[in-house]
């Protein structure tokens, strides 16, 4: 009791005060830790469905081709979308590869490439005609079309080398 006949105020009611604040301050942390931890999730959603969906054919129906789809699968399975095989062997028509079918023949490719707008043609058949090997590179230079090739290197120094002109 102090001079005036009223209570001293205690250090008991602040203690409360404070234990209030510190109980509040750690309910208030917490809460923004997992609002922190849901917008870094919803920022890498975002970004990963913003990036585009790389439409892939490839041509060849072989070994080669089953290893491919493999590890593009591996790789980025929600970026790569493989459309299909293109294979001209009339006996592997109904041939599945996983999920993934042949489509058509390489005479097809450029109506494929313009239809399913194609960003990547992979072709895995390493003793390919030159000329078919020119017409689909030159499909895909057309169309702006990113072409790669994959080959077999035994397969290639086990290959006579083809000399047309040789000038000096």
């Amino acid at each position: 009791v102090d001079k005036n006949n009223k209570p001293a105020a205690t250090s008991t009611r602040y203690k409360v005060e404070w234990r209030i604040l510190i109980v509040l301050g750690l309910i208030l942390n917490i809460c923004f830790l997992c609002l922190d931890k849901l917008l870094i999730k919803f920022i890498i959603y975002v970004s990963q469905k913003s990036k585009k969906i790389e439409n892939i054919i490839i041509i060849g129906a072989n070994e080669t081709c089953k290893l491919i789809l493999e590890k593009l699968k591996k790789r980025d399975p929600y970026r790569k979308n493989i459309v299909g095989f293109l294979d001209d062997n009339e006996y592997l028509k109904n041939v599945k590869f996983g999920n993934v079918g042949i489509i058509g023949q390489t005479s097809v490719l450029n109506d494929l490439i313009q239809k399913h707008k194609i960003d990547t043609v992979i072709v895995t058949i390493s003793n390919l005609p030159r000329e078919k090997l020119m017409d689909i590179i030159l499909d895909c230079e057309k169309n702006l079309v990113e072409f790669r090739m994959v080959s077999d290197i035994l397969s290639i120094i086990s290959r006579p080398i083809d000399v047309d002109v040789l000038d000096g």
